[in-house]
């Protein structure tokens, strides 16, 4: 016979089974142990629970004597029918029971996520955050003990505080496991037509600050999640769309019509680089709290967001995305994934750099070079924005050193006396506000006045701020959203108000060129962990803005119209401060050395102020890769071995064969192998 303690020393082992099993088993087994005699066990439920024991005896990696020792043994040999065994189930989860929590959870991806969770007998407790409950009839509708309703507003730190509060009285010390931010919105913003700022702050504030702000209110349920099972994790419901490294043309037009945009651009890109960035930001600095955090993009999925057009239904998605989720390991931390657990890439493949030998451009471009490219014959006339002081300023004065330049214009909000104290008949300075749309457009208008028909031939972005959020405090929404702001939508505005100017460059000389002063700081594949967390928002606005620049060299192409993103460093302004590295004077000399080297080869990337290409993506096979194979004899030295060096900076070099006379002494060669095998061979 079996005494209750043995039960629960044997059950004991598996977390799986809750108090009331085991007190249902025990009453079961108790009744038939007082007779002696066990014949076939009769009792489905009896029956299939002393199975589950013997299934999730394994798990614990020790061999109970149980099943030797009971005289219910022989009802191990009953079969019965497959389906009504919930062994298969339990077996194929591990035994700790889950808390988590979906954001958004009232319709579309979020409701569909619940459904697909609470399939899974490893949830404790599901909780379901929406904004406004009793207006979520289906949501209500799911009936399941372990289903937890919270109203949540993602835009009322209030609100968030609330119900991080009510979770935090159910779940206790047990924490949060998973936390799911689902909710997000698009609102289309068109570079081809006026922009619309405050749908484009819209996008920011739910898409990035939001997220920010409930991530950080859950942090310490996280936390208590991680002590409990080794790790908790944070899910953000992406998009590939985000994806610097898969934007290799417009969104697809299909994906516009019920939107009635066929020709339009929707540049939600740029919104969820920034939700990605934060994805890799975070999975760094909380990784020590053992808490992990990736990014899922879910496809594109008929919802009111993905349209009835969508290519996957809302169930087969997030079928998709729940399993996904329970295979994230600590492997997957600070990654893109795809909602069928297929890797994504938003960011580290080299980018073409700037060749030093003649031979490697001729040979990669087809053509001859030009022999003076840094002064081209035609009279330029040049936009800086953000001139008034610091790295604009600077520019001013090293781009008014080139001769090639006709007309500079040099925009600044208020009053500036160096700006005003250059004596250049080419200088002309503009009072431009960018946060003000009337104002972008009345400076536009001064332009075109002075360049008629002639057009702007670059035009330099350099406007920008820097404001302090920790995402390891309250989030402030309105410093957080003052970075996209500035550093992103206003450049947006700006860029498309002079669109006009630009093309008409582009007629005129061949092509016009758009820069725009980014920063390392938005580069996620250079993104190392040593960042300050104070800079979390900059860094996000800096991955949007390195979106933006993507988007606009593949949109404006047909226009002749280049974009192109540059680091200026570490320098030493008031941003910067004066522990920077670099004098302003050393930046933009080679910043504008930069932007005059600039050609068709270039556009769409991102460099630093020295014209070294910087990395901000990584695709494994594009379809630029592949179109030369190149042999390069004497190899191992010399003019051969820089060869192999410059050629295998371009990704349109899918094979370079280098020829030795004795490989086995060509230290450096073989060095360059080991890194690049895959591209090289000796």
């Amino acid at each position: 016979s079996f005494s209750s303690h043995t039960l629960q020393l044997h059950f004991g082992y598996s977390t799986c089974l809750t108090s009331n099993l085991h007190k249902l088993l025990e009453a079961q087994l108790n009744e038939r142990a007082c007779s002696r005699t066990y014949p076939a066990v009769t009792n489905s439920s009896c029956c299939c629970w002393i199975r589950c024991s013997v299934v999730l005896t394994p798990l614990t990696h020790r061999a109970h004597p149980i099943a030797r020792l009971s005289p219910l043994a022989p009802a191990r040999t009953r079969q019965q029918p497959r389906s009504s065994r919930p062994i298969s189930r339990l077996s194929q989860v591990s035994t700790m029971v889950k808390n988590i929590v979906v954001t958004g959870a009232n319709r579309g991806i979020g409701l569909g996520l619940i459904k697909e969770l609470l399939k899974n007998d490893q949830i404790g407790k599901l909780f379901a955050t929406t904004r406004n409950p009793s207006k979520s009839p289906e949501l209500q509708s799911i009936s399941d003990p372990r289903l937890v309703i919270v109203e949540m507003d993602a835009d009322s730190d209030a609100s968030i505080g609330k119900a991080v509060e009510q979770i935090g009285k159910v779940v206790g010390s047990s924490g949060v496991d998973i936390l799911i931010n689902n909710a997000g919105v698009l609102y289309p913003v068109d570079i081809n037509a006026p922009i619309n700022r405050k749908e484009a702050s819209k996008n920011f504030d739910v898409n990035c600050v939001a997220t920010m702000a409930v991530t950080f209110f859950f942090k310490e349920l996280l936390k208590a999640g991680a002590k409990k099972a080794g790790h908790s994790q944070v899910v953000n419901i992406s998009s590939v769309l985000g994806s610097i490294s898969l934007t290799w043309g417009a969104v697809p037009p299909r994906h516009f019509t019920a939107y009635n945009m066929s020709k339009a651009r929707t540049y939600l890109p740029l919104f969820i680089a920034g939700l990605n960035m934060y994805t890799k930001t975070l999975a760094m600095d909380w990784k020590a709290d053992g808490i992990r955090v990736t990014a899922i993009n879910p496809g594109w999925v008929k919802t009111d967001m993905g349209t009835e057009a969508g290519e996957l239904t809302v169930e087969e998605s997030t079928s998709n995305i729940a399993r996904t989720i329970f295979k994230l390991g600590e492997q997957s931390n600070g990654l893109f994934y795809n909602y069928d657990f297929q890797p994504l890439t938003c960011s580290t493949l080299r980018v073409p750099d700037c060749f030093s030998y003649i031979i490697v451009y001729s040979l990669v471009h087809n053509k001859r070079p030009r022999s003076f490219q840094l002064l081209l014959i035609m009279s330029k006339s040049v936009v800086i924005t953000g001139a008034n002081r610091g790295l604009g300023l600077g520019l001013v004065k090293e781009v008014l050193k080139n001769n090639s330049v006709g007309k500079l214009f040099a925009t600044t909000r208020t009053a500036a006396p160096e700006l005003s104290g250059i004596a250049d008949p080419r200088l002309v300075i503009v009072q431009m506000d960018a946060d003000s749309d009337e104002s972008v457009k009345s400076a536009a208008e001064k332009v075109a006045q002075t360049v008629g028909s002639s057009g702007v031939d670059i035009l330099v972005n350099n406007a920008g701020v820097l404001l302090g959020v920790d995402y390891s405090k309250p989030v402030k929404r309105e410093d957080a959203a003052h970075n996209f702001n500035v550093n992103c939508i206003a450049t947006m505005v700006v860029t498309q108000t002079f669109h006009e100017l630009l093309k008409s460059a582009a007629r005129t000389n061949g092509h016009a060129q758009v820069v725009n002063i980014s920063s390392i700081l938005g580069s996620i594949a250079l993104t190392s962990g040593s960042t300050p967390r104070m800079f979390a928002a900059y860094s996000m606005s800096k991955a949007a803005l390195n979106m933006f620049t993507r988007n606009v060299s593949i949109d404006w192409k047909d226009d002749k119209i280049r974009c192109t993103s540059i680091h200026p460093g570490w320098v030493q302004t008031d941003m910067g401060g004066k522990a920077a590295t670099l004098t302003v004077e050393e930046s933009t000399s080679n910043m504008a050395s930069t932007i005059f080297k600039l050609d068709e080869p270039n556009n769409g990337l991102f460099y630093n102020w020295k014209f070294d290409a910087l990395p901000w993506y990584k695709r494994e096979r594009s379809s630029r890769i592949g179109e030369l194979s190149v042999v390069i004899t004497g190899a191992n030295r010399g003019i051969g071995l820089g060869l192999v060096k410059e050629l295998l900076k371009t990704d349109r070099v899918s094979h370079l064969f280098a020829t030795a006379r004795n490989p086995s002494t060509s230290d450096e060669l073989r060095a360059i192998n080991d890194q690049l095998e895959q591209r090289i061979l000796i």
